[in-house]
């Protein structure tokens, strides 16, 4: 059960994540031995929470991709994604546990939807990256990249250092009730993440949900698709309240994110929702 005030984007604790370069192990040949040793047990990395919530992506997507093709298309949005569903569950995004579904669809482009986390701190140089960073198959723009952990623009109004960011079709919800929920509030950009992007940008809309048991939604907010100015990627804040037969009570939350892309293959506008200062009350 969550407490009742989550502020998502306060994570700057770091933890040991993963283990790089293979195992490694030593020993000692007799118990009576005295001497200093030095011993190799691996190479570790200290990443954040968010960075970890990026590794946790793409390690569950290595391990189902053999069992569920769709997952492939993720990265080369190809393939026949009508009706085409993908899950991840109980990835924790600092400290909140989300189940995040992926939309596909074929008209009039393919597109499938999926996150990714947005940290600031990776530039690449001095560059933002563009709206879909390319998928990982050629070489990396800076250490440590994955395709799960994308740098964008920056919202002046917090400047916090990470985000989340919503591709194309797709949804996250909690995967446990938030206690004594009154109020969901958040920032939002849906413009351009670089004014030298060449790909173009199509606002989509969005909406937020709240569940007593996970299975029946009740809309508490949402705002329509529109087309940004060129260039603009101004953060809004959205605050919706719960209404009053359920306000207090322990609520699943829900954001839904209607991205799919528009236009034919070679004029395709894309999307994105960049969701940053989460906010429960």
């Amino acid at each position: 059960m969550r407490t009742k005030k989550v502020l998502v984007y306060l994570a700057l604790s770091f933890i040991i994540a993963f283990q790089v370069g293979g195992d490694a192990y030593s020993f000692w040949d007799l118990p009576t031995k005295t001497t200093s040793e030095n011993v190799t047990i691996g190479d570790w990395l200290s990443v954040s929470t968010w960075g970890q919530s990026a590794i946790d992506i793409i390690n569950y997507i290595d391990a189902n991709i053999s069992n569920d093709p769709n997952l492939q298309s993720i990265y080369d949005q190809s393939g026949n994604l009508s009706k085409v569903s993908i899950r991840i569950e109980n990835l924790t995004i600092d400290d909140i546990s989300w189940d995040i579904v992926g939309i596909g669809t074929k008209t009039p482009t393919t597109s499938l939807g999926f996150i990714q986390i947005v940290d600031r701190a990776e530039t690449g140089g001095s560059f933002v990256h563009a709206i879909l960073p390319p998928a990982p198959t050629g070489v990396d723009p800076y250490i440590d990249y994955n395709y799960f952990l994308v740098n964008d623009v920056n919202n002046t109004i917090t400047n916090n250092q990470y985000s989340i960011r919503l591709n194309y079709g797709v949804s996250m919800q909690t995967d446990q009730p938030i206690n004594s929920l009154t109020e969901v509030s958040f920032y939002a950009s849906r413009g351009l993440s670089s004014v030298s992007d060449d790909i173009p940008v199509v606002s989509r809309g969005f909406s937020v949900e709240v569940s007593l048991n996970n299975s029946n939604w009740t809309t508490i907010g949402s705002n329509s698709s529109v087309t940004p100015p060129s260039n603009s990627y101004a953060f809004n804040q959205y605050v919706y309240s719960v209404p009053a037969n359920l306000s207090g009570q322990d609520l699943y939350v829900r954001i839904n994110y209607s991205g799919e892309s528009i236009g034919k293959v070679k004029d395709a506008a894309y999307s994105r929702l960049v969701i940053d200062g989460l906010e429960f009350n």
